[in-house]
C-alpha cells in the first residue's frame, strides 16, 4: 500500500484483520504459504507515523513512477469502459455477490485477468 502514498517501497506489519482475512481463504496453499514480517523489537526509525486509513483520500498511482498520483476518476478509452478483476476467483466472487451487474449497468466491459494490456492504459487495485 505504500505506493499509494507515493513511496517506492514499503512494508506494513500484518494485524489481526489481515490474519482473519487470510484465515477465511479456502485454498489451503494460500493459508499455509503466508509469511508475516515484523520489525525487530529494537528497530530504530528516523520517524514513525500512525495513519488513520479511514481519513486517507483515494489516489491512483501511474506507471512507471509510483509517485505520479492522481485522484481516481472513471477511465475511458475511446468511450469504452473496462474493468479487469485481478484473478478468476475474484470474478467468480463478484458474480456470487451479484456485483458484476453494477459494473455492467455502469457501462463497463468485464475483462479477463492477464499480465498486461499490451500498450493500453489499465488500472489494478491489487497490492
Amino acid at each position: 500500500m505504500a505506493t499509494e502514498f507515493g513511496d517506492i517501497d514499503g512494508v506494513f506489519e500484518g494485524d489481526e484483520v489481515t490474519a482473519a482475512f487470510i484465515a477465511k481463504r479456502k485454498n489451503p496453499a494460500h493459508k499455509n504459504s503466508v509469511l508475516y514480517f515484523r520489525a525487530d523489537p529494537d528497530a530504530v526509525y528516523a520517524e514513525t507515523h500512525i495513519i488513520d486509513l479511514s481519513k486517507v483520500d483515494s489516489l491512483v498511482a501511474s506507471y512507471p513512477p509510483p509517485d505520479d498520483v492522481a485522484p481516481p476518476k472513471i477511465p475511458s478509452i475511446g468511450g469504452k469502459r473496462r474493468v479487469t478483476p485481478g484473478s478468476l476467483p475474484i470474478i467468480a466472487k463478484l458474480h456470487r455477490l451479484g456485483l458484476v451487474k453494477f459494473y455492467e449497468q455502469a457501462g463497463f466491459e468485464i475483462r479477463t485477468p492477464r499480465c498486461s494490456y499490451e500498450g493500453e492504459i489499465w488500472l489494478s487495485s491489487q497490492n
